[in-house]
Parts: C-alpha cells; structure tokens; sequence
C-alpha cells in the first residue's frame, strides 16, 4: 500500500494559500500577526521561506476552528493539510 503524502511543492502551494487565507480577514490577520510577531511588512517576504511556511501550517493546524474554515473554503481536506506539514522544513515527525 502506497504511503499517503504531499510534495514539497503542493505543500508550499497549501502554504501560500493559507497565507492568503489567513490575510483576507482583517481579524484572521491581526490574530496572526500578534500571535507571531511578525510584523505585516515582512509577511509577503517571509511567505516564499519554506520554514515559515511550515510554521503558517503549524499555525493553522494548532487552531481547529481556522483549520475548518479553510478546509470549508478551499475544499482542501484537513488531513491534505497535516500531509503538507511533514513535506515542509521543521516537522517534529513522519507519517
């Protein structure tokens, strides 16, 4: 049985548009930013940065409610977004 995962590529595309998410809500964003510490400045310039990619997605799966809303928006399922984790810099483990 083949083992189920996401390229390093499609994880930073979820990634990117986690960030784009995330950015289109005034209060999603301000949360993000505060919660960070990064400042709105730095955001586009961080986003192409595999590890902090991982972090977003660090980010977005430590919080259920976000995690859904995403998957509901973007009919990306939040197990394709766990798999994209672990194809990212930073991952505590492997599947």
């Amino acid at each position: 049985m083949k083992a189920l995962s996401v390229s390093a590529s499609d994880a930073s595309s979820i990634a990117l548009n986690l960030i784009g998410f995330i950015a289109s809500d005034e209060d999603r964003l301000e949360r993000f930013l505060a919660l960070s510490g990064i400042l709105l400045m730095d955001l586009k310039t961080r986003a192409a940065n595999p590890d902090f990619q991982g972090f977003v997605l660090d980010y977005v799966l430590q919080d259920e409610a976000l995690l859904i809303d995403f998957s509901t928006a973007t009919g990306k399922r939040a197990e394709n977004i766990q798999l994209a984790r672990f194809a990212l810099p930073g991952a505590t483990h492997d599947i």
